[in-house]
């Protein structure tokens, strides 16, 4: 998935929707989040195979992440955001559903 619909997701900072001339700002974040997924293992993109391979450390320090990202955003819906990235890095149901319970008993 590239950084542009990533950003344009209405579940961003401020509804989404780059304006064309923010593209170039945009692109130039990629080596950074590029580097930041490398070295941080709470991000799927840090493992070979993904989510996967993620320990239960990890994947709990990933939900409060979005989470955190959530409140950020005047839309934020972090249960949004579990349902529309299961399909982004391929967990199951039994996850999905799990997250949502971390979710539940920290808000």
């Amino acid at each position: 998935m590239d950084l542009k619909s990533i950003v344009n997701d209405p579940h961003h900072k401020g509804g989404g929707f780059l304006a064309s001339n923010d593209y170039e700002l945009l692109d130039s974040l990629k080596p950074a989040l590029d580097f930041h997924y490398k070295y941080c293992s709470h991000h799927p993109e840090y493992y070979k195979d993904g989510f996967r391979d993620m320990s239960f450390i990890d994947r709990v320090e990933m939900i409060l992440d979005w989470k955190a990202a959530t409140k950020r955003s005047k839309n934020g819906d972090v249960c949004g955001s579990i349902e529309k990235n299961q399909n982004r890095f391929q967990y199951s149901d039994v996850d999905k559903e799990w997250f949502k319970k971390i979710v539940k008993d920290i808000s």
